[in-house]
């Protein structure tokens, strides 16, 4: 794995890491930490690959602006609780929380994930069950 670093217009920079390996295209990702990632043919000169990614730098802007805009609700401190909102499948859902003396179990429909837990303090559970 080789690191390359890109200089654009406007001071910009992009840096990326090149993975040789046998495709037939070049391929190009944004990883969600914001890395992001190539892969080329053994035989592809360094700078096709390098064209590749300055015309491809719009499109790896705006994944990065999209992740960058994910990433706190990805860092948010849940406690497990009834009230809290989740998002599954594109779609937004408030929690409900019951207890239950049956089987633990998740189940979801137009606007609630509801959990169905035995014990009221395990937050582990609740986290494991969502």
């Amino acid at each position: 794995m080789e690191k390359h670093i890109i200089n654009l217009p406007s001071n910009r920079k992009i840096e990326f890491e090149l993975i040789r390996k046998k495709v037939k295209n070049i391929n190009l990702t944004v990883k969600p930490d914001m890395t992001i990632s190539v892969s080329a043919s053994l035989d592809t000169p360094i700078q096709t690959i390098i064209d590749y990614v300055k015309k491809k730098s719009s499109w790896i802007k705006s994944n990065v602006t999209h992740f960058t805009a994910t990433k706190s609700e990805n860092n948010i401190s849940r406690e497990y609780v009834g009230g809290e909102t989740y998002k599954f499948m594109g779609n937004q859902y408030r929690l409900l929380v019951e207890y239950t003396t049956n089987q633990e179990r998740v189940s979801i429909d137009n606007k609630y994930i509801t959990l169905h837990v035995r014990e009221k303090r395990k937050t582990t559970t609740r986290a494991r069950l969502l």
